[in-house]
């Protein structure tokens, strides 16, 4: 009689426990649905021509830069710097001229004209060559073939730190048969401060870039 009530109850317990595995699975609409995230800064959200573009690849969590001065910084990859790792601008190996590192490949393109940055880590950056800390590939606004059209951008920026005179202009035109793009940045800097108000000197600097 003890065995016959103790298997009812594993019975009963059985189909209590299907029932309530039945009712978890059965669809329920919700009437409200609530996000709780961090809100972007407005200057996250803002395109910024006129930013070095320095500051733009120092966004993503696989870049970090070293900064030698106001002109430009090299950036480095999973802590290595260019001797371990690929820099390429539309797939295209380029070698900087100072032997000091003062002009990185990330120096001769300028945000205004950069279409998107494509950062792999480790092994995964071998595409346009050899590399053992990853790769950066920065590849240039280009326009393509279809209906005939103008675009014109003109910009310009002053700094107070250094007193950077920021100039700039683009023009792109296209049609079905041929399309064309030029763009032009200057930018002119005189000495920029440090804590404290401290003067580096000689950190003054001219730059001119175009990109057809």
């Amino acid at each position: 009689m003890k065995n016959y009530s103790w298997f009812l109850l594993l019975i009963s317990g059985s189909l209590m426990a299907q029932e309530a595995v039945k009712d978890i699975t059965q669809p329920k609409e919700l009437q409200e649905v609530i996000v709780i995230g961090k809100k972007a800064q407005l200057f996250e959200k803002q395109t910024k021509v006129l930013s070095s573009i320095d500051e733009y690849l120092q966004q993503s969590a696989k870049v970090d830069m070293i900064k030698r001065g106001a002109y430009a910084w090299e950036p480095i990859i999973n802590n290595m710097t260019t001797e371990r790792t690929l820099i390429t601008i539309d797939g295209m190996r380029i070698f900087g001229a100072c032997t000091d590192k003062m002009d990185p490949i990330t120096s001769y393109v300028e945000v205004s004209n950069l279409s998107e940055a494509t950062i792999s880590s480790g092994q995964e950056g071998a595409c346009f060559g050899s590399t053992i800390g990853g790769a950066i590939d920065l590849k240039r606004n280009r326009d393509q073939f279809g209906k005939q059209k103008w675009d014109f951008n003109l910009n310009s920026g002053y700094e107070t730190n250094n007193q950077q005179k920021i100039m700039g202009m683009s023009v792109s035109y296209a049609d079905s048969l041929f399309y064309a793009d030029t763009d032009f940045m200057f930018r002119d800097a005189e000495n920029y401060k440090a804590g404290k108000s401290e003067e580096i000197l000689f950190s003054q600097f001219r730059k001119m870039n175009l990109s057809t």
